[in-house]
């Protein structure tokens, strides 16, 4: 593929059906700090993020991570709710070169498990990754014992490399993915299709023809018969 000449240097908000991305500030870091807070939410975490967690914890974090964010070298998103308050509920790192961990690092408060929030998240990070971020692919870790981080890449596509020593609070190695744009262009367009094909269809297109729509798959899509018509007349006045 051709050599990515611009990169974004800036953390985009990004949104997805029930979240918002948006860049981390320090009026984050109360909600930081009370939802990583919790043995469950760091056990599966590197070890280079404390336990028991210090009481200055999010702010020390915040100090270490921001000339690294205004230099273009990570992007950082807390997780908010679009139905909720403007609470962060989660954190979302993505690294211009991929350190120890990979590329990518998260975690989502406990409250917000089982609901498929952080897979959302990914997907939304993945997309602008891919196509406006300048990445031609992902590495990506987890904990051996981090069966929902694992179901996470399993669900996007990603392939697993290999194992590697990476001390964990749970574990003392990791799993290594990665995920190329090419790969991620395959698993996504499927989604993209049915997506669409969806709105279609919530829009009535299924029930009644429509003229103009961008969806080459759409149900009630009719036929462009005014198109051919013209050009043959051209044609014939050419004559």
């Amino acid at each position: 593929s051709p050599p990515r000449l611009l990169v974004a240097t800036m953390t985009p908000t990004l949104t997805t059906e029930r979240l918002i991305l948006r860049p981390v500030t320090t009026s984050d870091l109360p909600a930081i700090q009370r939802h990583i807070d919790n043995p469950r939410v760091i056990g599966e975490l590197s070890t280079t993020v404390p336990w028991p967690y210090p009481p200055d914890g999010a702010a020390t974090w915040y100090a270490g991570v921001r000339s690294r964010i205004e230099a273009g070298e990570v992007y950082v998103w807390v997780l908010v709710e679009r139905a909720g308050s403007d609470e962060a509920i989660g954190v979302m790192e993505l690294r211009r070169e991929p350190a120890l961990g990979g590329h990518r690092g998260f975690w989502l408060g406990e409250p917000w498990w089982g609901r498929g929030l952080m897979t959302e998240a990914t997907w939304a990070v993945q997309d602008w990754a891919f196509a406006e971020g300048g990445y031609d692919e992902l590495i990506l870790c987890n904990a051996v014992s981090n069966g929902r981080s694992r179901r996470i890449k399993e669900k996007s596509g990603a392939v697993k490399i290999d194992e590697v020593e990476m001390p964990h609070h749970h574990a003392t190695r990791a799993e290594r993915w990665r995920l190329t744009a090419e790969a991620w262009s395959r698993f996504r367009q499927p989604k993209r299709d049915t997506e669409a094909d969806a709105r279609c269809v919530a829009w009535g297109h299924h029930v009644r023809q429509v003229r103009h729509c961008d969806n080459p798959t759409c149900p009630g899509r009719r036929p462009d018969l005014w198109g051919p018509m013209l050009a043959m007349l051209k044609a014939r006045g050419r004559r």
